[in-house]
């Protein structure tokens, strides 16, 4: 389960660098076995990491030399901030933020919000869908703490 979305993440990875590059790379054929050697991504996203989501824990894996993936909190979802500096997740009652380099975890928020993930609106706030008293709703939250 964990190399599969693994390789999902990867896929989505190398189907946008390879749109901004003006390429596309080469779907990989049916059966084709699964390296764990990353040099070839390495080329491709120079000084970039991966974040991902496998039973219901955050990863997080620098692309460098020897790179290993550390658990960051429980959750699913992740997504960098446009900058790359912070990754914030979602775990059903939470709203999470650490670096990203996995350090400072902090919780935005700790009340219940549907399944729809965190999504960054620029690189100091973030947008998710809260469940209220009137029904869910999308709200933004800012790395300061404040929320509208």
């Amino acid at each position: 389960m964990i190399r599969l979305l693994a390789t999902a993440t990867l896929l989505a990875l190398l189907t946008a660098c390879g749109k901004e590059k003006g390429s596309s790379p080469a779907e990989p054929k049916p059966g084709t076995p699964i390296s764990d050697d990353l040099t070839w991504l390495r080329k491709m996203a120079p000084g970039g990491a991966l974040a991902y989501s496998a039973d219901r824990e955050i990863y997080i894996v620098e692309l460098g030399a020897g790179a290993k993936p550390r658990k960051v909190g429980r959750g699913f979802m992740p997504e960098f901030s446009p900058d790359g500096s912070q990754l914030a997740w979602a775990d059903n009652a939470r709203l999470s933020v650490c670096n990203r380099d996995g350090t400072g975890p902090r919780q935005l928020h700790n009340r219940r919000f549907k399944h729809g993930g965190a999504h960054w609106l620029d690189n100091a706030s973030l947008a998710a869908i809260l469940n209220g008293p009137e029904g869910y709703h999308w709200y933004r939250f800012w790395l300061d703490g404040r929320r509208e």
